[in-house]
């Protein structure tokens, strides 16, 4: 049996057709296996508005560059989710913040226009409520609203062999920044209660950038599948049920909260007085936490399969030509060492001599390989004089630093992800 609470949410495009989690679950189950479909929490443009004995004054709707405060009184303690509309349609973000502090930021985009997010509420406390831009509608759930649906997925999944729970989270766009990575509405607190019901939990996410993980520890599995389009379920359900090999790799680090980023102050993001500091420089991305030695929650490169791979018999060229005319060849050999068959993604990460003052490694090269339990490939790279080079503002162009070059080869960026690892020397001159 398997147990699926999710959040239906409206797509941006309407697609020829779509395939659902559930629909896809449903016809990949084989005999004997009962799919039970169970919401978990109420869809966000089904929430009721605030109601004008806890809010004061009441909630009026504000126009595009109008606003709104009040003040709520939490009639109970416990998650609440709150939410609002933007119905201009017209890429203005509306912003909700509970006592001076930014909870979401709805761009109105459409045609998604109702964002939430969950907040912590104490009973009796009075909390200073402000909508800024245009919005039609504030509502909310308290928590004995969500206890209900949380309970039902709860007791669905007691009963299940295996339990997945979809999320998801549409708030990417290029019409407003996300005030934080947590997923929106209740879906961490329902998320944590059905993986405290049934250890084998998977859980399925939908969302075009990285999201934090509270529960991380709680679960068996967690499913990327970042926008999956018209075939979700078909695709998933493939996956889920074993016949498609999960082999795809992060495009981006996810770090473990907003305050271990790279632009994490505020004259970094938003920015101060109509001012945005880009001071990290090179150092974006993997190659920050790579520079500060910090462990992120996953890094860059990351992903896992129903397989294991092996790396061996790194090889590198000497370096044929000097400066930006070196050539550089490196080889590695990639062994499936598992059950099943599957994909790895060989990676080539380059640390350039300490006098470039580049970021310890920088990715150089990959390379996708299908391979049978215990079949072997060779992964080459060649690297030339564009991958040698850094930018020199002196010389303002692009130069090769003389000097060192470490190589390094695996499956992400992190050092414990890269078990090969060697070197080359490249002279100075040669233009």
């Amino acid at each position: 049996m398997k147990m699926i609470p999710e959040i239906s949410r409206r797509p941006l495009v309407t697609a020829p057709f779509s395939v659902t989690p559930l629909q896809g679950l449903q016809a990949a189950a084989g005999p004997g296996t009962n799919v039970v479909y169970q919401q978990g929490l109420p869809a966000d443009t089904s929430l009721p508005a605030i109601p004008p004995s806890v809010l004061s004054p009441a909630y009026a709707p504000t126009p595009v560059g109008g606003s709104y405060s009040g003040t709520l009184t939490a009639p109970e303690t416990g998650t609440y989710v709150l939410a609002i509309t933007n119905s201009c349609g017209c890429y203005d973000a509306t912003t909700l913040s509970v006592d001076g502090t930014e909870i979401l930021s709805d761009p109105s985009t459409p045609p998604v226009q109702t964002y939430s997010a969950a907040v912590q509420l104490q009973a009796g406390h009075a909390y200073q409520i402000q909508v800024s831009g245009d919005s039609s509608a504030l509502t909310w759930a308290t928590p004995s609203a969500l206890a209900p649906g949380i309970s039902q997925a709860v007791a669905a999944a007691r009963s299940a062999r295996t339990a997945v729970v979809v999320v998801s989270d549409d708030t990417e766009t290029e019409a407003a920044d996300r005030p934080d990575l947590r997923l929106p509405s209740a879906q961490d607190e329902l998320i944590s209660a059905v993986a405290a019901a049934n250890p084998h939990t998977v859980v399925v996410i939908d969302a075009g950038a990285p999201v934090a993980m509270p529960w991380l520890g709680q679960v068996s599995a967690v499913v990327d599948a970042w926008y999956p389009g018209e075939s979700n379920g078909t695709a998933l359900a493939s996956v889920l049920y074993g016949a498609t090999d999960p082999s795809g790799h992060l495009p981006v680090t996810f770090p473990r909260s907003l305050s271990r980023v790279p632009a994490s102050t505020p004259a970094q993001f938003p920015g101060v007085n109509g001012k945005v500091l880009y001071s990290e420089g090179i150092y974006v991305g993997y190659r920050w936490y790579d520079a500060h030695h910090l462990t992120p929650l996953f890094p860059f490169g990351y992903g896992l399969s129903y397989t294991s791979f092996a790396f061996s018999d790194l090889r590198i060229t000497a370096p044929q030509g000097a400066g930006r005319g070196a050539r550089v060849r490196v080889t590695a050999r990639v062994t499936n060492t598992g059950r099943a068959a599957g994909s790895e993604v060989a990676q080539l990460y380059l640390g350039d001599p300490p006098a470039a003052g580049e970021p310890p490694r920088q990715l150089k090269g990959f390379q996708r390989v299908t391979l049978r339990p215990g079949q072997s490939a060779v992964v080459s790279f060649i690297l030339d004089g564009h991958d040698l080079s850094y930018w020199n503002d002196s010389a303002n162009g692009w130069v090769v630093a003389p000097g060192g070059f470490r190589v390094y080869v695996g499956d992400s960026s992190a050092l414990s992800g890269l078990p090969l690892r060697g070197g080359f020397t490249v002279a100075s001159g040669g233009g």
